[in-house]
C-alpha cells in the first residue's frame, strides 16, 4: 500500500512538472491578464453590476482554464507514455496501473488547485483595487417550515412538498416563516432579513409593481417579549414607493420580484432582526403580513425569506467556488485518461470537448423534453442523455458569488460527491482498458 501511494505521488509530481516544462503556465499567466486587464474596462448600469461582471470574469477564467488543462495535460502525457513505450519501463519498476491512473489525474488536479489559488488572489486584488473595497458575502439560511395565516389570525401549516403560496382577498392574511440555525455575530444592527416576492395584479391590463406589507418578528416557545415590527435597513435598495412616496412607519413597500431575480444585495428588500429576536438555539419566527387587498402577494418557500449571515470573505469564497470547479474538471481528466486509453489524442481532445459541451446543455435538453411536441424517439434519447451524462450547471457557483451569496463547504462536498461518482466509473474503465493493452 505504501509503494501504491509512493507511485501515485511519484506520477503526480511527474505530471506537475512536465506541464511546467510544456510552458502550460502561460495558460494561467493568460488568465491572470484577462482578469486585470478587464477590471477597468467593466462597462454596466452601476457599480453592483460592474462587481457582478468583474466576479462572473475571474469564475470564467477559472473554469476555462481548467477544462483546457483537463482536457490536455494528463491525456497528453499518456498517449506520449503509450507512443514511446515508456510505460513498459513504468510499470517493470513494478509500478502498479492504478497508481499511474491516479498519479497522472492527481497531478492534473494539483495544477489546477494552484492555478485557482493564484488567479483568485489576483481576482480579489483586482477588485478591491477597482471598486476600493470587497463586497460583503452573505451565507443565507432559508426557513425550515413555513404557515399560512389568515386574516383571522389561524396559522394553517402548509405542506413541505409545496413550493409557493399566494395571498389574496382580505387584508391581514400573511404568511409565518420558522427559521433555525442563526448562529454567528449579528452585530449592533441585527441580522439581515432578505425578502422578496411576486406582486399579482387581479386586473392584466393594470400593472402593479409594489404592495404594502408588514414584517413582525414573533417570540417562540419559551419566549416572552412582544411581537416587534422589524424596521428597514437603511442601506436597502427598496422599501419605498415608486416615485419616492412615503411610506408609513412600520410598513415597507415590497417590490414584485421573480425568481430570476437572485442578488441578495440588489434584488431583496432588506430588513433588520435584532439580536434579542432569536431564541437561544438559534431559532426565530417571522410573519409577513399584507396591508393592501388591491393585489396579490405569491410566495416561494426557496427563496422569498431569508437571513444573512456573514459569509466570509471574497477571497475564501471564490477559493472554494474554484474548489467546486475543479470537480468538474477532474470528472473531465478522467474521462479523457479512458479516451486516451482507447483511442489517439485528437480523439480524446474530441471525446473530453464533447462531454463538456452535452454536459452544459442540459438544460436545454430538459427544455425541450417539455415540449409537448417532441417526438417520442427523441423523448426517449434526450431521457436517456439526462440519465447518464453528468451535469456541469448543476452547482452554478458564478451565478452565486455574483449574488453576493457565499459558497458553503457543503457545496465543495456536495460537488464532488456527485462528481465524484463519475470520476472513479471513468478511472476505473481507464484502468480495465490499460489493463487489457499488451504493456
Amino acid at each position: 500500500m505504501l509503494s501504491w501511494f509512493a507511485g501515485v505521488r511519484a506520477l503526480a509530481g511527474l505530471s506537475i512538472t512536465e506541464a511546467m516544462r510544456q510552458r502550460l503556465w502561460l495558460l494561467l499567466l493568460a488568465g491572470v491578464a484577462v482578469v486585470l486587464a478587464s477590471a477597468p474596462s467593466l462597462r454596466a448600469v452601476d457599480g453592483a453590476a460592474r462587481l457582478k461582471l468583474a466576479v462572473v470574469v475571474i469564475t470564467a477564467a477559472i473554469g476555462f482554464i481548467a477544462v483546457l488543462m483537463a482536457v490536455f495535460v494528463a491525456a497528453t502525457a499518456l498517449r506520449r507514455d503509450l507512443d514511446a513505450r515508456t510505460a513498459f519501463v513504468l510499470f517493470s519498476k513494478p509500478l502498479p496501473r492504478s497508481a499511474y491512473l491516479v498519479g497522472r489525474w492527481a497531478g492534473v488536479l494539483a495544477a489546477l488547485l494552484i492555478g485557482t489559488v493564484v488567479l483568485c488572489a489576483v481576482g480579489t486584488a483586482a477588485i478591491a483595487w477597482q471598486f476600493g473595497g470587497l463586497p460583503a458575502m452573505r451565507a443565507a439560511v432559508a426557513p425550515a417550515a413555513w404557515e399560512q395565516v389568515s386574516a383571522f389570525g389561524q396559522a394553517i401549516p402548509i405542506d413541505a412538498a409545496r413550493t409557493r403560496t399566494q395571498l389574496s382577498g382580505a387584508v391581514g392574511n400573511g404568511v409565518r416563516f420558522h427559521l433555525t440555525g442563526l448562529s454567528g455575530n449579528p452585530g449592533p444592527a441585527g441580522f439581515e432579513v432578505l425578502l422578496k416576492g411576486r406582486v399579482r395584479s387581479y386586473d392584466p391590463d393594470q400593472v402593479m409593481d409594489d404592495l404594502l406589507v408588514q414584517v413582525t418578528a414573533l417570540p417562540s416557545a419559551g419566549q416572552a417579549w412582544p411581537p416587534r415590527v422589524l424596521a428597514l435597513d437603511a442601506q436597502s435598495p427598496y422599501g419605498s414607493r415608486r416615485g419616492g412616496e412615503p411610506v408609513p412607519a412600520g410598513q415597507v413597500a415590497l417590490k414584485d420580484r421573480d425568481e430570476s431575480r437572485t442578488d441578495l444585495a440588489q434584488d431583496y428588500l432588506r430588513l433588520r432582526l435584532p439580536a434579542e429576536c432569536i431564541g437561544a438555539d438559534g431559532s426565530a419566527l417571522l410573519q409577513i403580513t399584507r396591508l393592501e387587498a388591491r393585489a396579490a402577494l405569491v410566495f416561494a418557500r426557496a427563496d422569498s425569506l431569508r437571513v444573512a449571515v456573514d459569509g466570509g470573505n471574497l477571497f475564501l469564497n471564490l477559493v472554494r467556488g474554484g474548489l467546486v470547479l475543479l470537480a468538474s474538471a477532474g470528472l473531465i481528466a478522467a474521462w479523457t485518461l479512458f479516451c486516451a486509453v482507447l483511442s489517439s489524442l485528437g480523439v480524446t481532445a474530441l471525446g473530453g470537448l464533447t462531454l463538456y459541451f452535452a454536459g452544459s446543455a442540459l438544460g436545454v435538453m430538459r427544455e425541450v423534453l417539455s415540449y409537448n411536441d417532441t417526438g417520442t424517439g427523441m423523448r426517449r434519447l434526450l431521457e436517456l442523455a439526462l440519465t447518464v451524462i453528468p451535469d456541469f450547471s448543476r452547482y452554478d457557483v458564478a451565478a452565486q458569488l455574483a449574488a453576493s451569496e457565499a459558497v458553503g463547504w457543503a457545496t465543495v462536498g456536495a460537488a464532488w460527491a456527485y462528481n465524484g461518482v463519475y470520476i472513479g466509473i471513468f478511472l476505473v474503465l481507464a484502468w480495465v482498458g490499460l489493463a487489457r493493452r499488451e504493456l
